[in-house]
């Protein structure tokens, strides 16, 4: 397994704007987010991983206006209801050595929440989703996230069928807006990134 030095990365995270935390485990974790979400609003981003905290149903059941497509019968509204949150929380689909984040989207209502949502946005960056560029980040998502994602969701594409990415040009496409995340988006008071010092998620 490979060794990271997540304080160098901290650094970076933070030389570019960004409010780095490190989690050490996965309870660290939930607690983080939990302590940094407070008692506002939160909308959240479809993610096995952060599916996998139960940090929704706690928030929920401590009093918190939460907002997933996920446990949604209107998923329109939920997506609509996340961008006007207090928060937003999501899982970053791969983070670069540099401190540059990698999102990759079919629907686009995760980059529609963090390009112009809510005012505090919080990234969890599992140790899985490190890579030493953007261009590893991207060739990464579409090996590992994507194809999973797309067998999830029982998409008909070549990376569900096949396991690997095709650079397919299909109505289910998994891959139609990539962007990178260089600094903060300007109208961003709070971007959190919380370091996983473990695997989380595809």
């Amino acid at each position: 397994m490979e060794q990271y030095d997540y304080e160098k990365l901290a650094a970076r995270l933070k030389t570019r704007g960004f409010l780095p935390h490190i989690a050490e485990t996965k309870e660290d974790l939930q607690a983080m987010i939990l302590e940094l979400a407070g008692e506002g609003s939160v909308g959240f981003g479809g993610s096995s991983g952060i599916a996998s905290l139960n940090v929704y149903e706690t928030l929920k059941e401590q009093g918190n206006k939460v907002f997933w497509h996920w446990s949604s019968g209107d998923k329109a509204d939920a997506h609509k209801q996340s961008m006007e949150a207090d928060a937003y929380l999501c899982t970053a689909n791969a983070l670069t050595l540099d401190g540059e984040i990698v999102e990759i989207e079919g629907t686009g209502n995760r980059l529609g929440a963090l390009l112009f949502g809510p005012q505090k946005i919080i990234v969890v960056a599992a140790e899985n989703k490190l890579a030493a560029d953007v261009d590893s980040g991207i060739a990464q998502i579409k090996k590992n996230v994507c194809p999973g994602n797309a067998r999830r969701l029982k998409k008909n594409t070549p990376c569900a069928l096949k396991g690997e990415c095709m650079n397919c040009i299909s109505q289910d496409s998994m891959c139609r807006v990539t962007a990178v995340f260089s600094q903060p988006p300007r109208h961003v008071k709070e971007f959190h990134v919380i370091l996983l010092k473990d695997r989380l998620g595809l």
